[in-house]
């Protein structure tokens, strides 16, 4: 005779055996490798970055997170930022030493455009991804800004396509060479006031 007291599981969630089960409901096969699988996504992708420091900043917020992706895009925007914050530091550098209005800073975000793609792409498939993706994020940003500065409509979209254009390049870059350096991969990138003041 069926259990008229046994309650209806809601779509795509396991049911319990009573009303009396006070255990856990088993988790679907299917369910249980997804799982599994982001877990161990997870457990590659700190370990493939082990090398940026930024990870310490985001493991508490990694543990929290409920899945593996959201964890990765966090610190794959963590580590855009820091090339942000060296992209801006070598520039200051490079005004400091060459003095301003000169052009001392110029062709450092071709150079740290395609570092970054570079070195997301090496991280994993959904790093290069996500990579990409920040970067359109980034130029749409980038266009208000400027467009409020007064800059023309046509050197905005002059200007971002030359940054995505970086962006892919680096990506194909880190993708075709996954076990070599970034920065020496893409050395031909590095302007001359770089060269010359060894910055990297």
């Amino acid at each position: 005779m069926k259990n008229i007291f046994e309650p209806k599981s809601l779509i795509g969630e396991p049911k319990r055996k009573s009303l009396f089960d006070k255990s856990e409901p088993q988790k679907a096969p299917a369910e249980q490798f997804h799982e599994e699988k982001s877990l161990n996504l997870l457990e590659r992708k700190q370990k493939d970055i082990k090398n940026y420091n930024v990870i310490d900043k985001t493991r508490s917020i990694l543990n929290r997170l409920p899945t593996a992706r959201s964890g990765e895009f966090i610190a794959d925007a963590q580590i855009a930022y820091e090339h942000l914050k060296e992209m801006k530091n070598t520039n200051k550098k490079l005004l400091q030493k060459y003095g301003k209005n000169v052009g001392a800073a110029d062709g450092t975000d071709n150079y740290y455009h395609s570092l970054l793609q570079c070195n997301l792409a090496k991280i994993s498939q959904e790093s290069k991804d996500t990579g990409l993706l920040l970067g359109y994020g980034k130029e749409a940003y980038d266009y208000v800004k400027k467009k409020i500065g007064g800059m023309s409509h046509k050197n905005i979209i002059e200007d971002s396509i030359k940054d995505l254009k970086n962006n892919a390049y680096g990506s194909k870059i880190g993708s075709e060479h996954p076990n070599k350096s970034c920065r020496s991969l893409l050395n031909d990138k590095r302007p001359e006031n770089m060269r010359k003041s060894n910055l990297w």
